[in-house]
């Protein structure tokens, strides 16, 4: 019997997933066009991720793609709304008619996410009334921020633990590409990675380091029961 020998990938196949997602939007939502053209076709865009759907031989590749799609729908959605910085004041009727387009457009944002979250709905992740607001994943946003400012510091201070620290940095950054998810994805995600963190000998320099700013990321926002059990264990 003949064998055949298959090397194995030299990627990661979320990065693959990534690109597919991020070229299918961009490919759809070009600012100029759904700010610009009256013959959007949510339709069109809804049989595209749909056919694309069917791609995918497993529900954790599906519903990282519809992830990554909802990702990309929220940046457009912002990088859309700061046009309206520069619409024109002078003109009374034509900046009410621009603002009466701009939220008709953004409707069709917020019709697209909607069809994306009943897409996870259907695969079993249910985030009905449980999504972060704007306010919320922009302060969560800045808090990862300061983390990884916080391990670049470390990084550049300590060699012997480059290795370590990019692993966090890598657990972190998917974690904050799960705040699409609902507030109980993340913060069950969450919460096991600061106990992992606290309790794994090999990252307990570094988790000292970034646990204020992890702590407070979680305590503006979860239970104070969960706190407390958070507490009890790191």
């Amino acid at each position: 019997m003949n064998t055949i020998s298959i090397p194995a990938p030299d990627f990661h196949f979320q990065s693959i997933i990534k690109l597919k997602a991020k070229n299918l939007i961009q490919s759809y939502l070009k600012i100029h066009t759904i700010a610009y053209d009256y013959s959007y076709d949510s339709e069109k865009i809804h049989e595209v991720i749909i056919d694309n759907l069917y791609q995918f031989p497993n529900q954790k590749q599906l519903t990282f793609f519809i992830n990554e799609l909802i990702i990309h729908v929220f940046k457009i959605r912002e990088e859309f709304d700061r046009q309206k910085s520069m619409y024109d004041i002078s003109d009374n009727y034509r900046l009410e008619q621009q603002l009466i387009e701009h939220s008709r457009q953004v409707d069709n944002f917020n019709l697209l996410l909607f069809f994306l979250y009943n897409k996870l709905s259907e695969n079993g992740i249910n985030v009905d009334g449980d999504v972060f607001s704007s306010e919320e994943t922009s302060n969560i946003q800045d808090a990862f921020y300061s983390i990884n400012q916080t391990l670049e510091i470390l990084k550049m201070g300590h060699h012997a633990l480059g290795d370590e620290i990019q692993d966090v940095k890598n657990i972190l950054e998917r974690l904050e590409n799960i705040l699409t998810l609902g507030k109980e994805n993340f913060f069950q995600k969450a919460t096991g990675i600061a106990v992992s963190l606290a309790t794994e000998k090999s990252f307990e320099f570094i988790w000292e380091n970034i646990k204020p700013n992890f702590i407070k990321l979680l305590s503006e926002y979860l239970p104070v029961g969960a706190q407390k059990l958070l507490e009890s264990k790191i």
